[in-house]
């Protein structure tokens, strides 16, 4: 299993570019087991990314709800689709430490 460990959000100032929520995201479209949001001497995505997180479990708890009641959702349809979202990413809330003096 692979676990991003190092994403910057937009949180870092002029080195961070994306949103917590669509690190989130992204995970869950690409399968990813879990994704940490490490911004530079700050936890401040992670608020973000954990309300993006739940709302992704909603969604997953739902699906998966209608189709134990129904059966797989939609008719067979020969164009490529989305896959639906079936993974929730678990999120590990980090920060990257930058020290100006060193360790003490």
């Amino acid at each position: 299993m692979f676990a991003e460990l190092s994403a910057t959000s937009n949180f870092t100032f002029l080195t961070g570019a994306s949103h917590p929520e669509e690190y989130i995201r992204r995970a869950a479209a690409r399968g990813l087991g879990a994704v940490a949001v490490a911004d530079r001497n700050s936890v401040a995505g992670i608020v973000r990314a954990h309300a993006q997180a739940r709302e992704i479990a909603r969604e997953v708890h739902a699906r998966q709800e209608m189709e134990a009641v129904d059966g797989p959702i939609g008719p067979p349809a020969p164009a490529p689709q989305p896959p639906p979202r079936a993974n929730m990413p678990r999120l590990i809330p980090a920060a990257r430490l930058c020290l100006v003096e060193g360790w003490n």
